[in-house]
């Protein structure tokens, strides 16, 4: 999830949900969801809602996407946001 929101605030938005698609299926398969009132929880759901309104109509299906993500998978997308240099077009809600 911790890449999930560097990916948001690096103005990486589709890479960002996916990866929040595929964290909350994982930890949810774990039988550990997120729940709405973990600190966790609502620090990550700010980056999450940048992401979303970054990509607005397509945003539901972009996270539905990342849950159908491997974990091999969404551990090469995330390796994709580490190597990959932030967009200086996007605002930064955070800084």
């Amino acid at each position: 999830m911790g890449v999930a929101m560097a990916a948001a605030g690096c103005g990486h938005p589709r890479t960002a949900l996916q990866l929040f698609g595929a964290t909350d299926r994982y930890s949810e398969d774990l039988g550990r969801p997120w729940g709405p009132t973990s600190f966790w929880r609502r620090w990550a759901d700010r980056y999450r809602d940048v992401a979303r309104t970054a990509l607005g109509d397509e945003a539901d299906q972009v996270v539905h996407d990342g849950r159908a993500l491997t974990p091999a998978a969404a551990v090469a997308l995330a390796h994709t946001v580490v190597s990959s240099p932030a967009d200086r077009s996007v605002e930064r809600p955070f800084q």
